[in-house]
This record gives structure tokens, C-alpha cells and sequence, in this order.
């Protein structure tokens, strides 16, 4: 049968996280449905990549990573990085982002992996930018357990609306409405996504 559709697949972060518990649920819920209704995707990532993981906010103090782990999502391209090279902006985040409520409690460490985050978002998105569109682009965080299989009928949907080069779909589920939007997942057409993708430029 004929492709339906192309679809850019983007995981970013520390993907050795939780991948390996997480993987089957991408597998079974995401790519094995893409490929039962003759949807061609390829994946892109950019991985974090750091020896032991400690995040107070999430109570891990010495989690060990596996840092080759992403081979499992079998990317057409990635990017491999040691997070405490890349730049985030650190001293100016501590200089000018000082009136910030330390809403955690764990002295910023939240939004300053935060700002890793939106970095890996960069990198990722810089694998794609220049080649051929693709249908649709969705991002991914690797360390969520999908429980659901993807809904391609909705995805569909909103490709067919007058406003899709300005549409990005996110979850409507811890969506801290007050405050932004949820960020575990993304999709969009080329232009919307690549500026979800390059927020790291906007942080100011």
C-alpha cells in the first residue's frame, strides 16, 4: 500500500533516563501503529548525555545512566552531547532570572534543567530544519510511559485545518494553564514546530 504520510519523530533530554522501561510503550503505541497504517517516520534525537542523574524535585540521588541506550529508537540522525558543555545561559540565568521564586525548593535545580532541556529541543530541531518537510512533526519526551496508542485520525484532523502552518498541539493534561503550556508533547507542521523547537533562542 501506498505512504499515507511522512512523519519527523523528535525524542531530545536525557534519553537514558527511563528509556529503558519506557521503550516498549514507544514501540508498541507510537512506531508500531505509525507502520500498521503505512506511516513512513523517521527519528531524530539529541541526547543529554550525563553519567548519574541527581534531581532533587524528583527525589533521584544517584541514578546511574546509560548513556547508549538511544541506539534502541534507531535514529536516521542524532547528536550525542555532555550536558555540562552545552550552553544554557547559567551565569546570565543566575544574574538576571534572581527575582524567580525558587517554587521547588531545590535552588532553581528545576528550571535549570529546564533550560538543558530547551537546549536538546535546539539541537534536535537543527537535524531536520534544512532537509525536505515532512507532513507532520511530532516531539516526544522518552522518559514517559505512553499508555495510549497514537491517534492518527485526530492528527489528521488538524493537518486538514485552514490554520495548521500555525497550529501546535499539546496535551490538555498538566497544562499549568496559568502558567504555560505542557511540554511532554508536541506536533505541528514545519513552520509551527520549528519555532517550538528553537525556544531555547526565545527564553528571554
Amino acid at each position: 500500500m501506498p505512504v499515507s504520510m511522512r512523519v519527523c519523530i523528535c525524542f531530545y533530554g536525557v534519553i537514558g533516563r527511563s528509556l529503558k522501561q519506557t521503550f516498549p510503550s514507544i514501540k508498541t503505541n507510537i512506531f508500531d501503529v505509525l507502520t500498521e497504517n503505512n506511516v513512513e517516520f523517521d527519528v531524530y534525537l539529541h541526547n543529554n548525555c550525563i553519567n548519574v542523574l541527581r534531581s532533587t524535585r524528583a527525589g533521584e540521588t544517584a541514578q546511574q545512566i546509560d548513556n547508549e541506550c538511544w541506539r534502541m529508537l534507531e535514529p536516521v540522525e542524532y547528536i550525542c552531547e555532555d550536558q555540562d558543555k552545552a550552553p544554557t545561559n547559567a551565569e546570565r540565568f543566575d544574574k538576571e532570572f534572581a527575582h524567580i521564586p525558587d517554587k521547588y525548593n531545590d535552588n532553581k535545580q528545576s528550571y535549570k534543567f529546564a533550560l538543558y532541556e530547551m537546549y536538546s529541543c535546539k539541537k534536535v530541531t537543527e537535524l531536520w530544519k534544512d532537509i525536505k518537510p515532512y507532513d507532520c512533526y511530532l516531539y516526544l519526551r522518552p522518559d514517559l510511559e505512553y499508555l495510549h496508542k497514537i491517534d492518527l485520525q485526530f492528527i489528521k484532523s488538524c493537518m486538514a485545518r485552514s490554520d495548521w502552518n500555525n497550529t501546535i498541539a499539546t496535551p490538555c493534561w498538566h497544562n499549568h494553564a496559568d502558567e504555560g503550556l505542557n511540554d511532554r508533547i508536541a506536533f505541528g507542521s514545519y513552520d509551527s514546530i520549528l519555532a517550538w523547537g528553537e525556544r531555547f533562542d526565545y527564553i528571554d
